[in-house]
């Protein structure tokens, strides 16, 4: 309905971002749509087949820091590329959408001890929740909430294959397609993103062509290989 808003943007639109509104709900309904379809949906399905959770608490650690490290990082490189201010100004606006991302997936990881623990694995069930929800919140109070979409669905992705690689009970359930996937994406996103982000205007096609592809992928490979065993086992 608003495909005018899109086509009639200018170059500096990163300079003038406040006043693309259409363009920003756009985005955020994306990204619920993506987080809902490609992670908190298929979790339902993956987390209840993680076994009695042998590593279970290990596994939360690394996969939190990661996760963490990784939002950090993808956020930071996708900021340096907008070129929005002088100096380190981007990094610092980047900073503080991160700040209050963190903190408040740190924070709901408190919940399940308050009796929020109906899932399987319920602290890793809340920074998923919390990750997928947390732009819908931030856009109240930035629009530079677009620079964070990418870095959180390569970490919502994280926080789905991470459990399936360090758990004991499933680690001999993993398949070689998984392992090359996650390099591949790993890959991608640390070396040929940041060679895209380097030709001007092409922000908006990695956030809406090429990261969404990452939790689409992993996911999809973790459900095709859960259903497998499933069939192995009946």
């Amino acid at each position: 309905m608003k495909i005018d808003s899109i086509t009639n943007m200018d170059t500096d639109i990163w300079l003038d971002l406040e006043h693309y509104y259409h363009l920003i709900f756009i985005s955020i309904f994306l990204h619920m749509a993506i987080s809902f379809a490609t992670i908190l949906e298929p979790a339902k399905q993956l987390d209840p087949k993680l076994g009695a959770g042998d590593g279970r608490t290990k596994s939360l650690i690394i996969t939190s820091l990661l996760a963490f490290i990784f939002l950090i990082i993808i956020s930071l490189i996708f900021s340096q590329s907008l070129d929005i201010s002088s100096g380190n100004g981007e990094s610092l606006m980047t900073i503080w959408l991160l700040f209050a991302t963190i903190s408040t997936c740190v924070g709901s990881m408190f919940l399940p001890t308050m009796g929020f623990d109906a899932t399987p694995r319920p602290e890793l069930w809340w920074v998923r929740l919390t990750l997928s929800l947390s732009p819908l919140f931030i856009a109240a109070f930035s629009p530079y909430v677009l620079v964070l979409l990418p870095a959180i669905w390569f970490s919502l992705a994280v926080t789905l294959v991470i459990p399936w690689l360090v758990e004991e009970d499933v680690k001999s359930l993993n398949s070689k397609q998984l392992y090359v996937s996650i390099a591949l994406v790993i890959i991608f996103t640390l070396t040929i993103a940041p060679r895209i982000l380097q030709q001007p205007g092409n922000q908006l096609f990695l956030i809406w062509f090429c990261m969404p592809l990452i939790p689409l992928l992993l996911s999809s490979i973790l459900l095709r290989q859960m259903r497998k065993q499933q069939q192995l086992g009946a």
